[in-house]
């Protein structure tokens, strides 16, 4: 079947059959069958459908908080508003009180049953001065809770409280002058006012989700002037993953596509292998090797040629004996000798003449040789051919195996092929005479 896709191949798109060495026969056709693989794993693999693991949010929620504030100022002559606003120094001696507020939001991506609590607290320090940014050093502190609330039911996704709260800058300030007077020290002071959210949030099948939200601002005391410093805003994000199973349906028309390349792969390293001449090795043994691959389904191997023939004709290319046995309709006879140098006949035998074509090691000087007579020997009988006969007429030329014989004693050795004018004259001047 492979001889006769290779005969197909070169009949109906006119391809010659290339030489190559074995190592790039090899590597041909492992890209070819990578290729081919590729196309194949493909294939199936939008052919088959898929499970992917998708990781979403299960439950999510968010706390967010707001600072603001303005300034009461006592009774006096530099300022004519009552109330200042934010983001100002303040000098301290005519400040009344502080009025701050936090603003608190907690939202949840789905219904869930939540309770909170909250409270506002504040510490006063007294701090060392050798104290750095890294190390603080508190010589004194003390704290106070200024609001607070039990745990309050809130609605299923969204709540918002308002916790305003006030103070006054000189109490404190007044507290840390007479613990610095008492104990003759002096320090720096400072007033951390701490806004404490607790949340807890349960849905089903899930433990509950517990949130702990805290904003700061800080004010420096015992200081003719201070400001007040902290975040604006604050958020405190919480959520809850899962994992689910999503199937991806078969892409049949990929899969289509892919297994048509597959086939167009396969056919073309078919077809590269069957057109392919390999030559790696002995040269003699690869080009006997190839004339038998060519009429293999033909070929008739006999271990001692022994024939009586009138005439022995030789031909000078493997075509002429190709098409001398599809026209004869007869087997072609191979003899494969093991003298020295090694030789191989194909003949055949009609009406008392042996027609047969010789190919001898001697003949085969170097691979590029072996290389070039396979790259020139025809599988299509069309092709012309100009070969040198000298070697296979050689006078003196004394052969053991019985196919013909130089001093003509029982027949001679006629040529058939391309011949020039002068073995024409030759051929005439020998013809026999009818017995």
């Amino acid at each position: 079947m492979i001889k006769q896709f290779r005969e197909f191949l070169m009949k109906t798109i006119g391809l010659k059959r290339p030489v190559m060495t074995k190592t790039t026969n090899l590597t041909v056709s492992g890209v070819i069958a990578a290729a081919m693989a590729l196309c194949i794993a493909m294939s199936v693999y939008f052919a088959v459908p898929k499970n992917t693991v998708v990781e979403s949010t299960k439950f999510s929620s968010t706390s967010t908080s707001y600072f603001s504030y303005n300034v009461d100022l006592l009774k006096n002559s530099f300022y004519k508003d009552k109330t200042i606003p934010a983001n100002l120094v303040y000098v301290e001696s005519i400040v009344e009180k502080v009025n701050a507020n936090f603003n608190y939001t907690y939202t949840t991506s789905v219904p869930a049953e939540t309770v909170y609590s909250y409270k506002v607290e504040y510490s006063l320090m007294a701090i060392s001065n050798d104290s750095t940014p890294e190390l603080e050093r508190v010589l004194w502190h003390s704290e106070k809770v200024l609001l607070e609330t039990e745990e309050t039911e809130a609605e299923e996704k969204y709540f918002n409280i308002e916790i305003p709260f006030e103070y006054s800058p000189r109490e404190f300030s007044n507290t840390l002058r007479k613990f610095s007077e008492d104990l003759r020290v002096s320090f720096n002071a400072r007033v951390d006012f701490t806004l404490t959210v607790d949340v807890v949030s349960t849905i089903a099948g899930e433990k509950p989700i517990k949130t702990k939200h805290i904003h700061r601002f800080s004010q420096p005391v015992m200081r003719d002037t201070f400001f007040i410093t902290g975040e604006d805003a604050v958020k405190t994000p919480q959520e809850i993953k899962e994992e689910n199973v999503v199937t991806t349906p078969p892409v049949y028309a990929l899969t289509v596509v892919f297994a048509f390349a597959a086939l167009l792969m396969l056919a073309a390293l078919l077809a590269f292998r069957s057109l392919v001449v390999t030559f790696e090795g002995d040269p003699y043994e690869n080009e006997v090797n190839r004339l038998i691959s060519l009429v293999e389904d033909r070929l008739v191997f006999i271990a001692t040629p022994k024939y009586d023939m009138k005439d022995n004709i030789l031909l000078h290319d493997f075509a002429s004996m190709m098409k001398l046995s599809d026209e004869c309709a007869t087997p072609i006879i191979c003899y494969r000798s093991e003298g020295e140098p090694k030789s191989t006949v194909f003949f055949i035998v009609e009406d008392y003449r042996m027609y047969f074509y010789l190919v001898s090691a001697g003949d085969f000087d170097s691979k590029e040789q072996a290389l070039q007579k396979a790259y020139d020997g025809v599988s299509d009988e069309d092709d012309d051919y100009d070969f040198d006969d000298d070697d296979d007429e050689e006078e003196g030329d004394d052969n053991d195996d019985g196919f013909y014989d130089t001093d003509r004693k029982k027949g001679r050795t006629l040529s058939i092929g391309s011949k020039t004018e002068e073995e024409d004259d030759e051929s005439e001047d020998d013809e026999p005479e009818d017995d």
